[in-house]
């Protein structure tokens, strides 16, 4: 059965409210704290937080110290790293290319580092035509792809580096950049505009977009791309899509946790840009 917001207070036990706000409290603090603390803190009568307190320390929710004072249990980790699980890029990973895919019609990839190279976790083609020719789960180059770039957009330069030269650096077609120095400053100026680009890299013929997915801490953990024959990029215009890749990664990060800091990425990336 699915309740309404209207219906919802209805099923409201105040109990079970008041017993969250101590624990959130607890949490709030960030340190243990005696019964005395919290009832003030909730606005609860010190008896009626004890008995709440001994509720909670019964489900594992808090701990008790020796000297009386409460803290978290084990219990909330169990549920945060439940949480943690569940926003997961690897849930949402097909969903989040496909949706990309059918909004601007080309190839979206989604990838993740693994062990130096990019690790393809997703791909849907939106156009039937010449788009990546990749599949999921293969594994390419940092420094030659555009999800390459966009996952080590975090790095100082000389773990980037250290990262970059645990593979050849081969000249793949007449447009690879196989000079750091070159690719240093074509990643620091990615890492200002929030996007980052393979303009025909890896693949003669392709151009390829991506920006970085983050988790609910703000570290990139993924990054998405669309991709295709550069004829088509380039008559839609690179600066365009970039800002419609940056759009569906922003969405992606909100869906894995982050919140309060994708405003303030935001801000900063166009500030880069001007």
């Amino acid at each position: 059965m699915v309740i309404s917001h209207l219906e919802m207070s209805a099923y409201v036990v105040r109990s079970v409210v008041r017993s969250l706000d101590v624990l959130i409290a607890v949490a709030d603090l960030g340190r243990a704290a005696t019964n005395a603390e919290l009832a003030e803190r909730v606005g609860l009568h010190p008896t009626t937080t004890l008995r709440m307190l001994g509720s909670l320390v019964s489900r594992q929710f808090l701990r008790q110290h020796p000297d009386g004072s409460y803290d978290l249990g084990s219990r909330v980790l169990d549920i945060s790293s439940a949480f943690i699980r569940r926003l997961s890029i690897s849930h949402h990973a097909n969903e989040i290319a496909q949706a990309l895919a059918d909004e601007v019609k080309e190839t979206a990839s989604i990838g993740i580092l693994d062990d130096g190279c990019v690790l393809y976790i997703a791909i849907a083609h939106g156009q039937a035509d010449l788009g990546i020719q990749s599949v999921p789960f293969t594994r390419h180059p940092l420094y030659c792809t555009a999800l390459g770039k966009a996952l080590i957009g975090d790095l100082s330069w000389p773990e980037a580096e250290k990262l970059i030269q645990r593979a050849p650096m081969e000249k793949l077609t007449a447009n690879t950049i196989t000079d750091l120095e070159t690719l240093k400053r074509e990643i620091k100026l990615s890492q200002r505009r929030g996007w980052t680009v393979d303009n025909r890299e890896r693949t003669s013929g392709i151009i390829c977009i991506a920006a970085p997915i983050r988790d609910f801490s703000s570290r990139i953990v993924a990054a998405v791309s669309i991709s295709g024959a550069d004829f088509r990029i380039s008559t839609r215009g690179i600066d365009k899509l970039a800002d419609v890749v940056r759009q569906a990664a922003q969405r992606a990060s909100e869906r894995l946790g982050l919140k309060d800091q994708i405003k303030e990425i935001a801000v900063s990336q166009t500030r880069g840009r001007q």
